[in-house]
């Protein structure tokens, strides 16, 4: 009905896929008996001659959705705990006391990986809380340019873990417990887990340090998506962002953020499309979005794309770029589109303004990191394959941690 992929690997996976596996968009509403061969049957339509046909196949496979197991429930009831509305606590409507720490399925549909990493994270919770954690801290070393990696080492220095920045530091205070190591150059990366042996050149001099993890938090580089048509009124996400929390009274009365246009668009950008066309429709705004396919981020993505269409925010679709025409008119943009799902009817849609996220690229420093720390590139240029054995931040070595746009997937950019 709705295709949303949720990784970029996923996202080169299906564009492979999609070239030789029929996919149909649609919602069947049963399946039949075929009279004569008895085979399951399912009736679709068909999008280019807009009539119902119907197909007999070998096999059929549902793909079910994830529901709270009883357990859950009798366990809520036990500790006094209130699910939201799906049974699940990932949401401010579902009331957990402060003592009580959510993990797993228990907050929302998850795949075994992330499991058990919430499991670690909470054992480590409990262990702070009854005040058992209380052993010495290796040093970590953190590597990366940005705010990205100002954030990790700051997160890593407020656990109590001795942090080092190979990196600007341009966010954070001079008060700040992190050590900055300002215009060092790393030469030279060995070990293993626990005791990496680090070899970097500052102020002219060779030095040495070992670190029992590291993060590699490299910054992509940003650059404004350039369009087939007029750049009049054109918004960035984050301009747009600040108009919503600083004026706005000049929010465009109607508006189209437009994604995947200079390419497969990465999740955070779309969750900020859709928190941002949710506050602007809240303002008495028209707002649209017009995409290839619509990315969920995060246990609440669903939940944003669901409010989203009940609150009248309209959803467009299209197959490529060139089935989008975008023309200036007076009061700003007329697009003429190419809808994917009414491929026999040409939209004339205008707007006062259209917002485009930015386009993301792997900056030099990912390559340089790459060979520093044996790890591989992308596609795209970005550190390592984030395949669904080493999601979220793992790398494909030990205590080597890659969060947020190092792998482009992960934290909000705009």
């Amino acid at each position: 009905m709705d295709l949303q992929l949720i990784g970029k690997e996923i996202r080169t996976f299906f564009n492979g896929l999609s070239k030789t596996i029929s996919l149909v968009q649609g919602l069947p509403a049963e399946i039949l008996e075929h009279p004569e061969t008895h085979q399951p049957t399912i009736v679709t339509e068909d999008q280019t001659t807009q009539s119902r046909v119907s197909q007999s196949f070998d096999l059929i496979v549902l793909s079910v959705g994830l529901e709270p197991s009883d357990t859950l429930e009798k366990t809520a009831k036990i500790l006094n705990l209130t699910p939201n509305s799906w049974g699940f606590f990932n949401t401010d409507t579902a009331l957990v006391p402060q003592d009580v720490i959510i993990a797993g399925c228990a907050a929302g549909p998850k795949d075994i990986l992330s499991s058990q990493q919430e499991g670690r994270i909470a054992a480590q919770k409990v262990l702070e809380e009854l005040g058992m954690d209380t052993g010495a801290k290796s040093p970590v070393a953190v590597f990366g340019e940005g705010l990205e990696a100002d954030r990790a080492a700051q997160a890593l220095a407020s656990k109590g873990y001795p942090a080092y920045l190979f990196g600007k530091g341009a966010s954070l205070s001079e008060s700040s417990p992190v050590t900055l190591l300002k215009g060092s150059r790393l030469i030279s990366v060995n070990g293993a887990a626990g005791r990496f042996a680090l070899r970097y050149e500052s102020a002219g001099r060779t030095r040495q340090m070992e670190c029992s993890a590291i993060v590699a938090a490299a910054q992509p580089m940003e650059s404004p998506t350039a369009i087939k048509g007029p750049a009049h009124k054109v918004l960035s996400l984050g301009e747009f962002e600040q108009v919503l929390e600083n004026t706005p009274d000049t929010c465009p009365e109607n508006a189209a953020i437009l994604l995947d246009y200079s390419g497969p668009e990465h999740k955070a950008p779309a969750r900020l499309a859709l928190t941002l066309a949710l506050q602007a429709r809240a303002a008495g705004r028209t707002i649209s979005l017009i995409m290839n396919q619509m990315l969920v981020h995060g246990a609440l993505g669903q939940r944003l794309y669901d409010e989203a269409r009940r609150k009248g925010i309209d959803f467009f679709r299209y197959e490529t770029r060139n089935d989008l025409q975008i023309e200036e008119s007076g009061a700003g943009f007329r697009i003429k589109l190419k809808e994917a799902t009414l491929p026999a009817i040409l939209l004339d849609l205008s707007f006062n303004a259209l917002v485009l996220p930015k386009s993301l690229a792997p900056a030099k420093e990912f390559a340089d990191l790459a060979g520093l720390l044996r790890q591989p590139l992308d596609k795209e240029g970005f550190l390592q394959w984030a395949n669904t054995r080493h999601r979220p931040t793992q790398s494909l070595r030990k205590n080597i941690f890659l969060p947020g746009l190092a792998m482009t997937t992960q934290t909000r950019m705009t």
